[in-house]
């Protein structure tokens, strides 16, 4: 859901089309603490084999530029720093709340239909979507902590995808987010006692 607004950002900015860029993870709690890791999305490119004669050509050759293969490719390769990106999604979505006048909600209906798509799907997708899922420890996050992250459905349940590469500086950001999440978990059992106290 929170990718989607992100996407059209990057392919703005890199004026890459949007149906060749792939949802960035988002990482965290969402709507407390979450990171949507931009630089991390995926963009579906085609490369010429051998490169050289592409690279050299300067028209009017009668010779095959290569081999034409698929790639995949971090957006970082375009970005260096995706704060404004981020930003700017952050910022279209509360002028368009203003306007509107209500909250946003269809993207929330659209990401949910996704999941429900792929979840009822009769042969498995493979599809990797970031989910708020039970942790097993991976990617450096406590095992049990429900914390959106790439995530995977096997054997009819979601699991955190662990082949999924980060990067040093997503490393960073997704210990930040844990950091503040176990300082919620905290603020939570303290709560609790006293709560209970008063019955």
């Amino acid at each position: 859901m929170l990718h989607n607004r992100a996407i059209k950002k990057a392919a703005d900015f890199t004026g890459l089309n949007l149906s060749n860029i792939g949802g960035p993870p988002v990482w965290g709690y969402v709507g407390v603490n979450q990171f949507i890791d931009v630089k991390s999305a995926i963009v579906y490119s085609d490369m010429y084999r051998p490169y050289q004669r592409a690279l050299k050509n300067k028209g009017g050759s009668t010779l095959p530029l290569g081999t034409v293969h698929p790639e995949l490719r971090f957006l970082s390769y375009l970005i260096e720093d995706a704060n404004e990106i981020n930003i700017e999604s952050i910022e279209s979505r509360r002028t368009a709340q203003q306007l509107l006048n209500r909250h946003l909600v269809y993207s929330k209906v659209r990401a949910t239909i996704s999941v429900i798509k792929i979840w009822y799907a009769k042969e498995p997708t493979g599809d990797i979507i970031s989910l708020g899922i039970c942790s097993n420890g991976s990617f450096g996050i406590p095992a049990g902590l429900v914390f959106s992250q790439p995530s995977i459905l096997k054997n009819n349940v979601w699991v955190p995808y662990e082949a999924f590469p980060t990067m040093e500086e997503t490393k960073r950001e997704i210990l930040k987010l844990i950091d503040s999440s176990e300082e919620i978990h905290h603020l939570m059992d303290c709560v609790a006692p006293t709560s209970a106290a008063a019955y």
